[in-house]
């Protein structure tokens, strides 16, 4: 083995709990502090979206009116 590398490491991304799209998600700064909690700790199942037939959505929040 050789001396310690030095330079450019690749380093893995950390990925954040629950919704993976909460720390840019528009909605997620709009909600209530009671509902952010389900976006920070669990990661949403995709759904039909309200949008229309064939539209799909992984969102706790999809549909809320």
């Amino acid at each position: 083995m050789g001396p310690p590398q030095t330079g450019i490491f690749s380093i893995q991304p950390v990925r954040p709990t629950g919704c993976r799209f909460r720390t840019r998600c528009p909605l997620y700064v709009t909600l209530a502090a009671p509902q952010r909690p389900i976006c920070e700790t669990t990661e949403p199942a995709m759904t039909e979206s309200p949008a229309g037939v064939g539209h799909r959505a992984a969102c706790h929040h999809t549909g809320r009116g």
